[in-house]
């Protein structure tokens, strides 16, 4: 079996760090001062969008997982958050879904010695909440 140059590549160098030396520098949608909208090529549905800080290996913010991020920071997060919930509200006309992937999340087992494993991103995707309205009470 021959090994995979993208996954390789992975190896020793984060996508999240430099999309750019991926080839994937045009998928940055918007930057602010520690993070950056993100549409990546691996996307589950239309209209993934990834939330990651673009620091690392180096100065204040080297984050392995959302968990790690300063108080002081958090608003940013959270009003990159909100402008994506408003993109999917207006573009989708739906909600918005998202989990932490990483080591905090669900990197897949196989890709685990790759390097945005190590790196807090915020996967979002437009969601349609259907909830059954014809659910039976359960009987004693």
């Amino acid at each position: 079996m021959t090994a995979n140059p993208c996954l390789e590549k992975l190896k020793t160098d984060c996508l999240f760090c430099a999309p750019e030396r991926h080839g994937q520098g045009q998928q940055i949608l918007l930057r602010s001062d520690n993070f950056y909208l993100f549409a990546g090529l691996g996307a589950i549905v239309e209209g993934y969008i990834i939330i990651a800080p673009y620091h690392c290996g180096s100065g204040n913010l080297r984050l392995r997982s959302l968990s790690e991020v300063p108080p002081d920071l958090m608003d940013e997060l959270a009003y990159l958050r909100l402008i994506v919930a408003e993109f999917y509200r207006n573009h989708y006309q739906k909600e918005s879904l998202t989990f932490e992937h990483g080591r905090a999340g669900s990197c897949l087992v196989d890709r685990a010695d790759t390097l945005h494993c190590y790196h807090a991103h915020l996967c979002c995707y437009p969601f349609d909440p259907v909830l059954p309205t014809d659910v039976e009470p359960p009987s004693n």
